[in-house]
């Protein structure tokens, strides 16, 4: 079909992949004129799944699109997203209904495509269902997914239009992971990231670095707000080690982004090594602004640059993109910054809502080339590292340049060591010509000592296991009675206007404190039905 919304205005947070030789682009909503009037309210949820080929030349006027019915999955916005291109498929998980509509029960939902632009989508057995279906779900969380198959969800908010446990708006911690090979959710702890572990409308970037050449990768976490602070800046980020199961933060340098959330992001394997992440639009909370600028974050200099600016572009939130070789493809977005309903209803100067933007020459262009050429490293960003850029970069740790050291590149050979020669892990030990009766009477004692040294650990063990429980009892009862009187810290909706927030008084015994002391695992709250607290995964 041509146009897949007669009289359209805008169309926002939808969810976006590429799939072979498709552009998907599912959900969200649409708002548009019918019989000359806008609709009341503005939006409708967009009930199909619609995909753009690829294989051919395109602008936004002359796009065709293919649409698959998603009739009986839940309406959804501002999901747990995670693609899987080995199997050509996607997950979706979480998020919030619009319009006071209640949420639905937990579940996993799974469209595959069929290669020709179509597809099915059916709702996924989770082996731990009762597990699973304690899990409160949130919405706005950094979701993104890894070359090992795993979907990661961190943070997002809790309210009644996510989870039927919610009430107020309010900002949870934590980190859900989907393994999209045996369909099984774990529950992660957040601690460590930013002061509460807390990442409303964030961003997150599965990155080709880690502790080794071939490991599966890091995740990086960009963008986005505490419930009650400013928006975090982009001179520090958050790095997750999934391998280590802890987060590290780097400081960058460059033409850093304001402040923002709500834009969109591509990332892309660059030359010699590199990674580059394209941050497009969103929108800046104080003062109110949404913007139509690119940057570009190069790892593993951590450095950004600003693209220069094209009247071609466009000011939006809201939106989703994808990349194709050299080409961001942004579908979607809204004027946000002009407050609710009149962002759903100013007409998006873009036909169908498509942009297309290159890449490597840093522009936009004027539809989207079918030749699919590959993404180069920007010019701009190869000549920071030609002039010595990377030897300038100042680690916030020596376990962060690992991580991002040459010789865990991908480019690297396989199994290349990480370590120097002497250095304690996993590097043998040269022969100290000690005789045999020496050997066994160091060895004797080594054992003796370890045992001496066991029983300690084992004393200063269990006295602090007895300080930390009765810390988190006197912890939870300080934070039920601040929660009664400050309603759990709710969200102010200014920045969330979309959705609107219920005004109910949070019951507080139905979810864990999202502020918990540093030795404790902040995960996302539980049903006050399950009767363990936990979920398994």
């Amino acid at each position: 079909m041509a146009e897949p919304f007669p009289g359209f205005l805008r169309w926002s947070m939808p969810s976006v992949t590429i799939l072979g030789d498709y552009l998907y682009v599912d959900g969200g909503e649409v708002s548009r004129l019918i019989d000359g009037q806008v609709q009341e309210p503005p939006s409708t949820q967009v009930n199909s799944t619609l995909s753009l080929s690829l294989k051919s030349s395109w602008t936004n006027s002359t796009a065709k699109w293919t649409e698959t019915s998603r009739a009986g999955v839940p309406k959804l916005v501002k999901t747990g997203f995670w693609p899987d291109p080995r199997t050509k498929s996607f997950y979706q998980w979480a998020g919030s209904m619009v319009y006071n509509a209640i949420p639905p029960p937990n579940q996993l939902w799974r469209f595959a495509a069929d290669g020709a632009g179509r597809g099915s989508w059916a709702e996924v057995a989770v082996p731990d269902a009762v597990g699973f279906g304690a899990l409160v779900k949130p919405a706005a969380c950094a979701s993104a997914w890894g070359a090992d198959r795993v979907g990661y969800c961190v943070s997002g908010w809790l309210d009644k239009a996510t989870d039927t446990t919610g009430s107020r708006r309010i900002g949870i911690p934590g980190m859900v992971t989907l393994d999209m090979e045996t369909t099984t959710f774990k529950n992660v702890s957040t601690d460590g990231l930013k002061d509460r572990g807390i990442a409303i409308e964030s961003h997150a970037q599965s990155v080709p670095f880690g502790p080794r050449a071939n490991s599966s990768g890091l995740l990086a976490l960009f963008g986005g707000m505490d419930y009650d602070s400013p928006q975090f800046s982009f001179s520090n980020l958050s790095i997750y080690d999934p391998e280590q199961g802890r987060w590290h933060w780097q400081t960058t340098t460059g033409s850093r982004p304001t402040g923002r959330e709500r834009f969109c992001h591509v990332g892309a394997a660059g030359d010699n090594g590199t990674y580059e992440i394209f941050l497009y639009g969103g929108i800046q909370a104080d003062p109110k602004t949404t913007w139509d600028d690119v940057h570009i974050l190069s790892l593993p200099g951590f450095v950004f640059f600003k693209a220069p600016e094209s009247a071609l572009s466009s000011s939006r939130c809201d939106h989703a993109c994808a990349a194709d070789g050299r080409q961001m493809i942004s579908v979607g977005g809204a004027a946000c910054s002009v407050g609710f309903p009149k962002s759903l209803t100013e007409p998006d100067p873009w036909r169908q809502a498509l942009g297309v933007y290159d890449m490597t020459d840093l522009e936009w262009k004027a539809g989207f080339d079918g030749t699919r050429p590959a993404y180069r490293t920007p010019q701009v960003v190869k000549d920071w590292y030609a002039q010595g850029g990377q030897r300038a970069v100042s680690w916030s740790s020596d376990a962060m340049q690992r991580l991002f050291s040459p010789e865990t590149r991908p480019d690297s050979p396989p199994g290349t060591p990480l370590n120097t020669p002497g250095s304690a892990d996993g590097q043998a030990t040269p022969a100290s010509g000690l005789s045999a009766g020496a050997t066994a009477g160091i060895a004797v004692g080594a054992v003796a000592g370890a045992l001496i040294i066991a029983g300690l650990l084992a004393f200063a063990f269990l006295r602090r296991r007895r300080r930390r429980r009765r810390r988190l009892e006197l912890a939870s009862s300080t934070h039920s009675a601040k929660c009664m009187a400050a309603a759990c810290h709710e969200i102010q909706g200014a920045s969330f206007y979309e959705l609107q927030a219920p005004t109910a008084e949070l019951q507080c015994h139905t979810i864990m404190p999202f502020e918990m002391p540093g030795s404790s695992r902040p995960y996302y709250p539980r049903r006050k039905e399950d009767p363990n607290n936990v979920f398994a995964g």
